[in-house]
């Protein structure tokens, strides 16, 4: 059927990801581990280059840490936090604390696992420190990060909720036990030196899931950004790579004095046309077991008819996407459903065009939800006005249709963000920069996806990104 052809859209859950993985700057900066935070939008590849790196790394004679909440992990982190605002400005400071504590006995713990059959005096005093303070018998590091988190802040006499796990006759004291693991890092140091050739990466991703814009939430994570710039330092071969979603880390950082200070280190996820093209026709090289050497667009021409209207499909498929590989999949893999269900032989326009009307409606879905706590009620505040509306909307028609959202006195949810927009410009510019607008000027059309600092003020005119023009009625014409 055509429609297995593209694999999962969901790539890291792929079963042949290895094989039609594509290597982008960003891939290869987080491998080189010149870069601790790989920032992108949602579906953009970020949990893809994570898994690729937890095979590639250890391959390279790294030891491989990963790091992943589940949603209800976090939702349990997020109640047991609840007394933060009983903390004050100390809150970042002793999440810093929880983190590093947590990683550098997670470092701890991997080491003694992968070299348990081991004789060596420095592993020997690692081993020792695992049992008497990290011996969980947890499946998955955040679950014992969570219990390191709850032991540690018991003891601080910090409400913790239902991260309780309070155990008869164990109690600890933090500094204590941070004294005796700073102590540990030397021999970690020199254990790692001399048994990994290039150190220990712990990969941190899923942080977004069931992350929801809190003081909590975001204090936490304050709390690991504190704790990498500790941990990462020259005495010891550790590095961490963390994979945020575009908003959250925007969310996180946006009061963080400390922010200038991890720039150097941020890599963000962008996507060309040809990589996103490329990116397909390797799926269908593999999944087709296609072995002459056809070019990218040859590869699509085997199952996709060559145009649509007067655009190749190509590239009016990847018009229709914020340049983002899990869309164009989406895309792809509805249109050949559609072409399944007439029992075509190749994915025709008319296949193109049905699935657009579907993709349209998901993707002005997907959008609300990617910033439902960032923007709450974006889709049925501001992106329904946009019903019916021209193609191209010149500056003042867009100020009156946005001018009427903030003023409307109809009833209905008052939504905090939208009550503290300076102005109408201000609106403009989320439109702009989450890829609901794009805009026209200085003779060419300006993306958030391919120019995030563009200027709005040097707009001439705007429009509503294709992708969402079927669903909201909006003529084809770009």
């Amino acid at each position: 059927m055509l429609r297995r052809l593209f694999g999962d859209d969901v790539a890291e859950n792929d079963a042949h990801l290895s094989e039609y993985f594509i290597e982008t700057p960003a891939y290869r900066m987080a491998l080189s581990g010149e870069k601790r935070f790989i920032i992108g939008r949602k579906g953009a590849g970020k949990s893809a280059i994570c898994q690729q790196l937890q095979k590639q790394l250890p391959q390279s004679g790294a030891l491989c840490i990963p790091v992943a909440p589940q949603r209800i992990q976090f939702a349990a982190l997020k109640l047991g936090l609840r007394d933060l605002a009983h903390w004050g400005q100390e809150s970042d400071t002793i999440l810093q604390r929880v983190w590093y504590y947590g990683l550098l006995c997670e470092t701890a713990f991997a080491l003694t696992k992968l070299f348990k059959k081991q004789h060596d005096s420095d592993l020997a005093r690692i081993a020792a420190f695992v049992e008497k303070h990290y011996n969980y018998v947890e499946p998955n590091a955040f679950a014992r990060l969570l219990n390191t988190t709850s032991l540690f802040l018991q003891q601080m006499e910090v409400g913790i909720g239902p991260l309780s796990v309070r155990r008869a006759g164990r109690q600890i004291d933090p500094l204590a036990v941070e004294t005796e693991l700073d102590k540990l890092r030397l021999p970690i140091a020199s254990f790692i030196a001399r048994n990994l050739t290039q150190g220990v990466y712990i990969l941190i991703d899923n942080l977004d899931d069931g992350w929801d814009n809190s003081a909590e939430a975001n204090a936490f994570i304050r709390g690991l950004l504190l704790a990498i710039y500790e941990i990462c330092q020259p005495n010891i071969p550790v590095r961490l790579i963390v994979f945020f979603r575009a908003d959250m880390y925007d969310a996180v950082t946006r009061a963080f004095q400390h922010v200038d200070k991890y720039r150097q280190f941020q890599e963000h996820i962008f996507w060309g046309r040809k990589e996103i093209v490329d990116l397909v026709a390797q799926r269908l090289r593999v999944n087709l077991k296609i072995k002459r050497p056809l070019s990218a667009l040859e590869v699509w021409g085997n199952i996709f008819d060559e145009h649509i209207g007067s655009e190749k499909v190509p590239d009016y498929i990847i018009d229709r996407s914020l340049l983002r590989p899990r869309e164009v999949l989406q895309f792809c893999r509805l249109a050949a459903e559609k072409a399944d269900q007439r029992s075509h032989l190749k994915i025709t326009a008319e296949d193109v065009a049905d699935a657009e009307n579907e993709f349209s409606r998901w993707k002005i879905d997907d959008l609300s939800n990617e910033f439902l706590f960032a923007y709450p009620g974006l889709k049925d505040k501001i992106l329904q006005r946009f019903f019916g509306c021209s193609t191209r909307i010149t500056p003042a028609k867009l100020n009156d249709l946005l001018e009427e959202a903030l003023t409307d006195p109809r009833g209905g949810e008052k939504h905090e963000w939208i009550e503290n927009l300076r102005n109408v410009e201000a609106l403009i510019q989320i439109l702009y920069d989450i890829g609901f607008l794009k805009s026209r000027g200085q003779g060419k059309v300006w993306q958030s996806a391919r120019h995030p600092d563009f200027n709005i003020a040097l707009a001439e005119e705007f429009s509503v990104h294709p992708a969402f023009r079927r669903y909201l009625r909006i003529g084809h014409r770009k």
